[in-house]
């Protein structure tokens, strides 16, 4: 059974929010990642630059996973605004992708099944 309407505005509002989240965090740790150390870039102990390492590695990981996401994101606003009707349907077998997993994730490309079958392959 196809998206309603109210379901489709429903995951398109979902995904504008969670879009609109995951660029703020992205500006946060690329703000992070630009700064300059300040007293930290001079300092003395070993221990210390490495632990300013460690978190400067750390938000670098998790930018580029939220990079990954909010291209994930993007990617289904664009299959929503170009086809509407078919937005919610399995890239891969093309049958319907249940509303609960969309309200879960939004983003999803693939149903259940084949997202399951997807990960058993990797």
């Amino acid at each position: 059974m196809a998206l309603s309407e109210a379901q489709r505005e429903a995951l398109e509002r979902l995904l504008l929010k969670d879009r609109e989240r995951l660029v703020r965090r992205i500006r946060r740790h690329s703000s992070f990642l630009n700064e300059d150390g300040g007293e930290h870039a001079f300092s003395f102990h070993m221990a210390d630059q490495g632990t300013d390492m460690m978190e400067r590695e750390k938000a670098f990981l998790r930018a580029a996973d939220e990079g990954r996401q909010l291209r994930d994101i993007d990617a289904a606003l664009r299959r929503l605004y170009r086809d509407p009707t078919s937005f919610g349907q399995c890239s891969n077998c093309g049958r319907d992708i249940d509303f609960l997993r969309l309200e879960a994730i939004p983003q999803a490309s693939l149903c259940v099944d084949c997202k399951t079958l997807e990960e058993s392959r990797e």
